[in-house]
C-alpha cells in the first residue's frame, strides 16, 4: 500500500524524532474524527519503523517495497474498513496473540495495526489488553479510534496517545490542487471540514463524486423550491438503500453548512428561517432513521419530500 501524508506536520516531526533516537514504544493510540488521517499516519509510522534505509521511510529498500505491495510478512492489519459495528472479533484477537510471540521474519520489529478499537466487543478488548499489558519484545501495536472515550480506558492508558486533528483550510486547498481535478474546490473543501479522507472521497472517488453531485442537486432543488426535481433525483437511486443513506448523510452535512454560512454571513437569521432549517434537518434525520430501521425506501423518500416541501 502506498502511504501519502497530506497534513499533520507536527506528528511527522514527532515520528522523525523517535526514529532518529531509536526510541520506539510498544503501543501508539491514534484518535480523532473520521477521515482526518489516523490510519494513514499509523501506516506511515509502521513503514518507517520497518524501513532499513537511511531516510525513513526511504521508499526504495526491500522492506519499503514489500510494504507498498502489501506483502510485508512483519506487518498485520486487523479491523474492517467498511464501517461494521465491531473492529475485529475475539477469534482474530486470539490469533494475533499467537502471532505476536513469533519472531519477526525480515527485520527487528513485528507491527500490528488495529483499526477502530473503540468498536471492539468487551471480549476482544480484554484479549487485546492482556497483550498490551505484557507485550512481546520488538512488537509494536498501532491502534486507531474515532472516539477515545469509547475505547477501553486501560488499553488507552498503556499507549502513547496521538491526537490527529483536522487539517487547516490551506492544507485542504493545497491537497485539492495536488489532485489536479477540474471544477471548484470550495464546496468540497467546505464539506470535508478539515478531513483529508472526506476530501479524497468526495473529490477523487467515483462513489464520492456521485454522492456529492446528487446531494448538490437536492440542495439546489430545495433552494429553488422544486419538489419534483428533489423527488425525481432520489427516485433514480432508490433501489440502492446504502447509496440513498450516504446521499442523505451528505445532504444533512450540506444543510448544516448552509445554515452556518447564512448565520456567519448575516450574523443572525430570522426566527422563521432558523425554524425552517431546523425542520429540514429533522426531516432528513428522520428519513435516515427510518431507512436504517429497514423502512420502505420509496415510502421514506416520498414522506421526506412531503415533510420538506409541505
Amino acid at each position: 500500500m502506498e502511504v501519502k501524508i497530506a497534513a499533520q506536520q507536527k506528528i511527522l516531526d514527532y515520528f522523525n524524532k523517535i526514529l532518529a533516537n531509536n526510541v520506539v514504544f510498544h503501543a501508539y493510540f491514534f484518535y480523532g474524527n473520521e477521515g482526518v488521517g489516523k490510519k494513514t499516519l499509523a501506516r506511515f509510522l509502521a513503514k518507517s519503523i520497518l524501513c532499513i534505509g537511511v531516510n525513513k521511510p526511504c521508499g526504495v529498500c526491500n522492506s519499503c517495497r514489500k510494504f507498498s505491495n502489501s506483502t510485508h510478512p512483519d506487518y498485520v492489519e486487523l479491523g474492517d474498513e467498511l464501517g461494521v459495528k465491531q473492529s475485529f472479533s475475539i477469534k482474530e484477537a486470539r490469533g494475533m496473540l499467537e502471532q505476536a510471540f513469533f519472531m519477526a521474519n525480515d527485520g527487528e520489529y513485528k507491527i500490528f495495526l488495529l483499526k477502530d478499537v473503540d468498536t471492539l466487543l468487551p471480549s476482544a478488548a480484554n484479549s487485546l489488553l492482556k497483550l498490551i499489558e505484557s507485550p512481546p519484545d520488538n512488537v509494536v501495536f498501532l491502534l486507531t479510534a474515532n472516539n477515545k472515550h469509547k475505547a477501553l480506558p486501560t488499553i488507552v492508558s498503556r499507549c502513547i496517545q496521538i491526537f490527529v486533528g483536522q487539517a487547516s483550510r490551506l492544507e485542504c486547498e493545497v491537497y485539492f490542487k495536488s489532485l489536479s481535478l477540474n471544477g471548484s474546490s470550495k464546496d468540497i473543501i467546505n464539506l470535508s471540514q478539515g478531513s483529508i479522507g472526506k476530501l479524497i472521497f468526495y473529490a477523487n472517488t467515483e462513489e464520492g463524486k456521485l454522492i456529492f453531485n446528487i446531494s448538490e442537486k437536492l440542495k439546489l432543488a430545495y433552494i429553488n423550491n422544486n419538489e419534483f426535481l428533489f423527488l425525481y433525483t432520489l427516485q433514480r437511486v432508490e433501489k440502492d438503500v446504502v447509496l440513498v443513506l450516504k446521499i442523505l448523510d451528505c445532504l444533512l452535512a450540506q444543510f448544516l453548512l448552509l445554515l452556518e454560512c447564512n448565520i456567519n454571513k448575516h450574523n443572525s437569521l430570522k426566527d422563521t428561517n432558523i425554524s425552517k432549517f431546523c425542520s429540514v434537518l429533522n426531516n432528513i434525520l428522520n428519513a435516515i432513521k427510518a431507512l436504517k430501521s429497514m423502512g420502505n425506501v420509496a415510502i421514506c423518500i416520498s414522506k421526506l419530500c412531503c415533510d420538506i416541501f409541505g
